[in-house]
């Protein structure tokens, strides 16, 4: 694996998707970003040298489009339990979880951020960009909106973070994960995405974003499945499912 160092930039993602083509992973960590990007329009805020910003570009083998998200779950876990060993003795793991599609929570709070960006070749993927930042050391934000409210892991231990650490126990997970998936296994990594789901036992507020059927509803319902292409599958207290792509429902929190 290839890893470069760069002290500011305006998005990783854009930046490793400057480089040439490699076979091998391409990882990119960065002091500070400029520019950093999340979900649609949204932006990534961190101040410099506090947190964990870095970008990865893989080339995974015989990975159908339909079934990328696979990664995007493996990505999130990695991150996940990077956090949950950050926090031990602290903060208990179940209450740290995976915010569909791909956010870490702890509690109700947003502990990191993914961004994931796919290349096509035909029906398969080409390659994978993903775009990570990690609340480490930041303890105040400024200019947010009110949600989601973040949260980092020296505000919850009361001391600051390894960064370097926590980089390289996210790694040596994914490898884990990213093994597994060339090897045909998707199943356990969507089996432990699927444990760690925030909210996903028990009936929850969900507000509909798309527009049609149950634009602006708000639903009580509980989740029912999470698709092999990431599609959301929520069982409504009246009984009916309903599937939503990314940016089509929103958690309400309380």
């Amino acid at each position: 694996m290839q890893h470069i160092r760069l002290d500011t930039i305006g998005s990783t993602n854009d930046y490793v998707r400057s480089l040439p083509p490699t076979p091998s992973m391409v990882l990119v960590t960065a002091e500070q970003q400029t520019a950093g990007r999340g979900q649609g329009t949204n932006r990534w805020v961190s101040a410099p040298r506090a947190n964990l910003l870095f970008s990865l570009r893989l080339s995974p083998r015989a990975l159908r489009a339909d079934t990328a998200f696979v990664v995007s779950q493996a990505v999130a876990l990695s991150l996940r339990t990077a956090a949950v060993e950050a926090l031990h003795g602290v903060v208990p793991a179940e209450r740290v979880s995976v915010k569909w599609p791909n956010d870490v929570y702890v509690d109700s709070r947003k502990l990191a951020g993914i961004l994931i960006e796919n290349t096509l070749r035909g029906e398969m993927v080409d390659s994978i960009i993903a775009g990570c930042g990690m609340n480490v050391n930041q303890t105040s934000w400024q200019g947010l909106p009110p949600e989601p409210v973040p949260v980092s892991i020296a505000m919850l231990t009361g001391r600051e973070a390894d960064i370097d650490g926590v980089l390289h126990t996210i790694m040596e997970t994914f490898a884990a994960h990213m093994a597994a998936i060339d090897r045909g296994e998707y199943a356990a990594v969507r089996d432990a995405y699927r444990r760690v789901l925030y909210h996903g036992t028990g009936v929850h507020a969900f507000r509909c974003l798309r527009s049609g059927d149950c634009q602006g509803q708000l639903l009580q319902a509980s989740i029912d499945d999470v698709a092999p292409s990431g599609m959301l599958t929520l069982r409504t207290t009246e009984g009916e499912r309903l599937t939503f792509a990314f940016k089509e429902i929103a958690f309400v929190h309380h």
